[in-house]
C-alpha cells in the first residue's frame, strides 16, 4: 500500500506480518532495534548496495551544510526552551552562561568550592505558579482524545468505503498499544514548554513494546518420500513391502525375491522441530520537542524543511545492539567535530540535571545517534551539480541517513513525510517551526513573582521583631544578655554611669521598618496576570478567576473566554493527529499485512476480538479531524451538565426518552452515582448482548437455523435462531426486544457485510417480539379476569397461548 496526499492506493501486498524472525528487512521504513539490528558492517552494507564513498561524503555533507545555516537561530531556540525546563523544575533564580550554553545557579556558583561560604542573605524561594500553570493547560485539553474521521474518496466505490470504514479501526488499535492518553500528556507538555511537537511513526520490531508470540521452527529432516516395494521384473508392476513375507506380482503371478526389493527414498523435507519464542512488530509513535530535532526554523510546514535531523543519546549498549556488525566504529566517547553539535547535546543532557548547577550533570554524555531525513530538493545545496543529481536520481522520495558523530552508519530511501508530522502551539506559516511557546509570557511574570515574594519574607523573617539598640554607655547588656522575659517577673537593670534620672525608654531603641502594604497585594495580582496572559484561568481547572467577578454568569463568561482561547491550540492537536493517522493507516498496511487484531471488552462484559484484514483495504481515503466533536471536558464539568440535564427532564418529554435509552442510563450512573450502583435492567441488557455475541459466532461457524410451522400465525413458517430466549429468566420479553432492536440499529451494516448472523440475530428478536405478544394477551386476559370478578361475573378461561 502506498499512502498519497489524499489516499491509499494498493500497490504491493507486504508479508513481513505482525511478528517476524530475525533478520528483518527495512524496505518499509522498520527503525532498526536490538529485536531487529542491521545485518553487516555498514560500509560492506553500503558498498552492496551500490552506494559509492563519494555518495556517502556528500549525504554527511548536506547534513552538515544545513544545519550550519541556521544555527545561530536554532541556539535561540534552545536557550528558550531550556529556561522554560529549569523554570518548570523549580530552577528559577538562574543567568545563562553562553560559554557552556546552559542555565546555572550564579548564587551556587558563587559560593562553590569555599570550605566557610559567606552568609550572602539572600532568599531564593520559590512559589512555582509557572508549573501549577503547567498542571492546569495539560489538565484542561487531556480529558479527550481527539479523533480522526476518514472519508472515502469515492463514496460510490465499495473498496474505498471498506476501508475508511476499517482505517478506524486500525488506528484505535494502535493508539491504544501506544498508550495514547499517556502521549497526548507529552505533547500538551511540549506544547507549553517548547512550542512545538514532532511526531514518529514507524514500524519496529520490539519485544518491549509489543510483546512476543510462538512461531513454529522449521529444519530439514530427511524423510522417507516413496514406500518400501517390490517391482516385478516379469511386467514391472509394484507391490507395497508388508512385512518379512515377499509377495507374489499381483499382476502376472510372478514370485518375486529379495533381489526385487526397492527400499523408499528419502530426501530431506522441512519439518517442524519446536517452537520458539519471537518479538511482535507494531507501529510504533513517539513525541519530540525542540531540543532533539533540528529543522528549518523559517519553514511553513514540515514538508518545506530540506532536512529534519533527529538526535538522541543512547546507551552504548543499546547502539550497539542496533547495530552489532559496527562494534568497533561506536565508542562510548563517539562525538561529531561540529561545536554545534556538542551544545546541543550538552543542551539536552542539562534538561535531566535536579538542581541547574553547572556541574550537577550525568558523568559522560552518551553518544550521539542521528537519524537525518533528506528531501530530493534538498540535494541541490551541494555546488556539485553532477553529484547533486547523482543522489536525487538514487533517493528521488528522499533518504534517511542513520550517523553516530562521523561515523556513517546506513543511509536508505525515506520519505519525511511518510513518518513525520508537526504541531506548532501558534500558526506555523507566522513563525516557522519553532513558534513561542504557549508558557512563555508566564515565565517574566514567575520572575516577578518571585521577586515580590522573597521581598515579603524576608520583611517578615528580619524585620517582624527588629533588634533593640541600646546606650553600652547606661546599661550594662551583658548582665541582660541571655535572660528570659517571662510575663510578671521582674528583671532588674543595672546603670554603668549615675545617669540615673534619664527614662530607660530613652536609652532602649526597637526601629520600625515599614513596607508598602500594597506588596501583599501586588503578589496576588501577578498571579493573576499569569492567569490571564496565558489563558490558564482558574476556571479551566475548576477555580474562581477574577474576584471582582462575583457572578455565576460572569465566572461562566470568564471560563468560556478561557476556553475559547484554549480551543486554538486544541484546533492545532486535532489537525496533527488527523495526519498522524492517516501515516498510521499507510505504516501499518505496508508492514503488518493480514489480520491486526486486539481484544476489547464489549458492552456484553465479554472479551471480544476487534480484527481488521489489512489485505482488504485496497482503497483510497483521506483523513479530517472529527467535526463533531467539541473542546475537551472535565470530568466534573460532565456531570455538573448531567445533573441539569436531568432537573430539566421532569418537563422536557425529549429529555425523559433519552434518560429511557439504556446506554445513557450507563453514563449518567458513571458520572453521578457511587461506583456500586446498580443500573436497573443493566444485567438483563449484558445478558442479552452477550446472546447476540453467541449468535453471531454460531452463524459464523456454519451452525444452521431450523424452519419450523409459525405458532402465531398458522400455515406459515418460521426461522428458529440457533439461541432461544428464556422463557422463564427473560420475562419481561420487551426488555429483550429493546436491547436487540437498539443493537440492530447500531449495527446495520451487518446485514451486508454478514447476513448470516444478521439473520440469526433476526430470527431472535422476532421470537422475542412473539414471547412479548404472547406476555401482553396473558395480562390482559389476566384484567379482564379481575375485571369479570369484581362485577360477579364468571369469566371465559382464556385462550393457551403455544410459545
Amino acid at each position: 500500500m502506498a499512502i498519497v496526499s489524499d489516499g491509499i492506493i494498493p500497490d504491493q501486498a507486504s508479508n513481513s506480518g505482525a511478528a517476524s524472525v530475525l533478520p528483518q528487512t527495512a524496505e518499509q521504513g522498520q527503525e532498526r532495534t536490538p529485536d531487529a539490528p542491521m545485518a553487516g558492517k555498514p560500509e560492506e552494507k553500503r558498498k552492496q548496495e551500490g552506494i559509492p564513498d563519494e555518495e556517502k561524503q556528500s549525504l554527511m555533507r548536506v547534513r552538515r551544510l544545513y544545519k550550519e545555516k541556521w544555527h545561530t537561530v536554532r541556539r535561540k531556540v534552545i536557550r528558550r526552551v531550556l529556561k522554560a525546563y529549569e523554570f518548570f523544575k523549580g530552577n528559577q533564580f538562574i543567568a545563562f552562561d553562553p560559554e557552556n550554553f546552559q542555565w546555572f545557579d550564579p548564587i551556587e556558583a558563587a559560593l562553590e568550592g569555599q570550605e566557610d561560604p559567606e552568609d550572602l542573605d539572600l532568599y531564593k524561594f520559590t512559589n512555582n505558579v509557572y508549573q501549577m500553570l503547567t498542571g492546569g493547560f495539560v489538565a484542561g485539553l487531556s480529558p479527550d482524545i481527539p479523533k480522526t474521521a476518514f472519508f472515502p474518496d469515492d463514496a460510490s466505490d465499495p473498496d474505498d468505503l471498506s476501508t475508511a470504514k476499517d482505517a478506524s479501526d486500525v488506528v484505535a488499535i494502535v493508539e491504544r498499544k501506544n498508550n495514547i492518553k499517556t502521549l497526548q500528556k507529552q505533547e500538551l507538555l511540549l506544547l507549553w514548554l517548547a512550542g512545538a511537537y514532532f511526531s514518529y511513526t514507524r514500524y519496529i520490531v520490539d519485544e518491549d513494546r509489543a510483546g512476543t508470540k510462538q512461531e513454529p521452527v522449521y529444519a530439514d529432516v530427511p524423510q522417507q518420500v516413496t514406500p518400501d516395494r517390490f517391482v516385478c521384473p516379469e511386467c514391472g508392476n509394484e507391490e507395497p513391502a508388508a512385512g518379512i513375507n515377499i509377495p507374489a506380482c499381483k499382476n502376472c503371478g510372478h514370485e518375486m525375491t529379495e533381489s526385487d526389493f526397492y527400499p523408499g527414498e528419502t530426501m530431506p523435507m522441512p519439518t517442524q522441530v519446536g517452537q520458539q519464542e519471537v518479538p511482535n512488530g507494531m507501529t510504533a509513535v513517539d513525541l519530540f520537542g525542540p531540543l532533539n530535532v533540528d529543522a528549518a526554523p523559517n519553514a511553513k510546514k514540515i514538508s518545506q524543511t530540506p532536512i529534519l535531523d533527529l538526535q538522541d543519546e543512547i546507551d552504548i549498549g543499546y547502539l550497539r545492539s542496533m547495530y552489532p556488525d559496527a562494534w568497533d566504529e561506536l565508542k562510548q566517547s563517539t562525538t561529531g567535530s561540529s561545536i554545534e553539535g556538542e551544545l546541543e547535546r550538552v543542551a539536552r543532557q542539562h534538561v535531566y540535571s535536579a538542581l541547574g548547577g553547572r556541574n550537577n550533570m550525568t558523568g559522560e554524555i552518551m553518544p550521539t545517534l542521528s537519524r537525518c531525513w533528506i528531501t530530493p530538493q534538498a540535494f541541490g545545496v551541494l555546488d556539485d551539480k553532477t553529484m547533486a543529481q547523482r543522489l536525487k536520481a538514487r533517493f528521488p522520495k528522499g533518504c534517511k541517513l542513520v550517523s553516530v558523530g562521523d561515523v556513517f552508519l546506513e543511509a536508505r530511501p525515506e520519505k519525511l513525510t511518510d513518518h513525520w508530522t508537526h504541531c506548532a502551539a501558534f500558526d506555523a506559516h507566522e513563525f516557522g517551526l519553532f513558534p513561542p511557546a504557549v508558557g512563555d509570557s508566564a515565565i517574566e511574570v514567575q520572575e516577578r513573582i518571585n521577586d515580590v515574594a522573597n521581598i515579603t519574607h524576608e520583611h517578615m523573617d528580619r524585620n517582624a521583631s527588629p533588634s533593640l539598640i541600646t546606650d553600652e554607655d547606661v546599661i550594662d547588656t551583658k548582665a541582660l544578655s541571655g535572660k528570659p522575659f517571662p510575663p510578671g517577673v521582674i528583671t532588674g537593670i543595672k546603670r554603668k554611669t549615675s545617669q540615673g534620672q534619664v527614662p530607660i525608654r530613652d536609652l532602649m531603641f526597637q526601629p520600625e521598618i515599614h513596607i508598602d502594604q500594597h506588596i501583599y497585594d501586588y503578589g496576588d495580582k501577578l498571579v493573576f496576570l499569569a492567569q490571564l496572559l496565558s489563558g490558564v484561568t482558574p476556571q479551566v481547572f475548576g477555580g474562581s478567576g477574577d474576584p471582582h467577578i462575583e457572578t455565576a454568569s460572569g465566572q461562566k463568561q470568564q471560563l468560556n473566554t478561557a476556553l475559547g482561547r484554549l480551543g486554538l491550540f486544541w484546533d492545532q492537536i486535532r489537525d496533527e493527529h488527523a495526519q498522524r493517522a492517516m501515516i498510521i493507516v499507510k505504516t501499518t498496511i505496508q508492514n503488518m499485512g493480514g489480520e491486526l487484531r486486539d481484544t476489547i471488552k464489549d458492552d456484553g462484559t465479554e472479551f471480544q476480538n476487534r480484527a481488521v484484514d489489512l489485505d482488504n483495504m485496497k482503497g483510497q481515503i483521506h483523513a479530517h479531524p472529527e467535526t463533531d466533536q467539541g473542546f475537551p471536558q472535565t470530568y466534573a464539568e460532565i456531570r455538573d451538565r448531567i445533573e441539569r440535564f436531568i432537573e430539566m427532564a421532569k418537563d422536557n418529554l425529549y429529555i425523559q426518552a433519552m434518560l429511557e435509552v439504556p446506554t445513557n442510563q450507563k453514563i449518567v450512573a458513571l458520572y453521578t452515582l457511587p461506583s456500586n450502583m446498580v443500573v436497573p435492567k443493566d444485567a438483563k441488557r449484558k445478558k442479552v448482548l452477550q446472546v447476540i455475541n453467541q449468535l453471531i459466532q454460531d452463524a459464523d461457524q456454519g451452525v444452521p437455523m431450523q424452519q419450523v410451522p409459525n405458532p402465531m400465525v398458522p400455515g406459515q413458517m418460521m426461522f428458529m435462531p440457533t439461541r432461544l430466549p428464556d422463557s422463564d429468566f427473560d420475562s419481561p420479553f420487551e426488555d429483550v426486544v429493546d436491547v436487540v432492536k437498539e443493537w440492530a440499529e447500531e449495527h446495520w451494516q451487518m446485514a451486508q457485510t454478514d447476513p448470516p448472523a444478521f439473520e440469526n440475530i433476526r430470527a431472535y428478536y422476532r421470537l422475542a417480539v412473539q414471547f412479548a405478544t404472547q406476555e401482553q394477551i396473558k395480562q390482559q386476559a389476566a384484567q379482564q379476569l379481575a375485571a369479570g370478578a369484581s362485577e360477579g361475573e364468571a369469566p371465559a378461561a382464556p385462550a393457551q397461548a403455544n410459545p
